[in-house]
């Protein structure tokens, strides 16, 4: 299922070297996701919650991982609002056996 109506377009920057000068151009890159499961750590905010927002509007179905739960139902709301679908789990990532359960509820 497509998440969105298009997917999402970014920028990769690329460096060129030219006569001992780096040149940087920006490629357009599409990023097509649909049927794909993605779980991003320190999705509540910050760069997190962007990764997470790009992955789900370029259809991946994502698992915001956190120890944030209220910030991340923000996240997660915005992302449903927008057509995607995403879930919540609230994870300390410096205990291996939460990571290890939030894994097992994102993959059942």
């Amino acid at each position: 299922m497509q998440l969105l109506d298009s997917p999402i377009q970014t920028s990769v920057a690329l460096s060129i070297f030219e006569d001992d000068q780096t040149v940087s151009k920006a490629k357009p890159v599409n990023f097509e996701l649909t049927n794909k499961v993605a779980i991003v750590t320190g999705a509540s905010e910050g760069i997190g919650a962007a990764i997470v927002t790009m992955l789900a509007q370029s259809g991946a179905k994502v698992a915001l991982f956190s120890r944030d739960e209220a910030d991340m139902e923000k996240v997660r709301r915005a992302i449903v609002d927008e057509g995607g679908m995403a879930m919540v789990v609230k994870v300390d990532v410096a205990h291996s056996d939460q990571v290890e359960k939030g894994v097992e509820r994102v993959v059942r």
